[in-house]
């Protein structure tokens, strides 16, 4: 039986790895990918809408393609994904 490798310290942190979580962003628009960072900063729906030029109705659509496309169900599960790529493009 194959020893399972430890995890690493952002796995432990984010419950990924860097590069899955680089993979996930990678499927987001463009306009996706604008969202998500300002979600990661911790600013409003509002404000993020207002910023984007966009109603709160589409930032709406956006957050929910973007839950499904990065797996996560909450806010906070997004917040992982993007921090974990930040964390693990920056220790490169």
């Amino acid at each position: 039986m194959a020893k399972k490798q430890p995890l690493t310290p952002i796995e432990s942190i984010f419950g990924m790895s860097p590069a899955r979580a680089t993979e996930l962003l990678g499927m987001l628009t463009e306009r996706e990918r604008q969202a998500v960072e300002l979600m990661a900063t911790g600013m409003k729906n509002g404000k993020i809408a207002e910023q984007l030029g966009i109603s709160p109705k589409t930032l709406d659509i956006h957050r929910a393609h973007i839950r499904q496309k990065l797996e996560n169900r909450t806010a906070i599960g997004v917040v992982q994904v993007v921090y974990a790529a930040k964390l693990g493009e920056f220790l490169k």
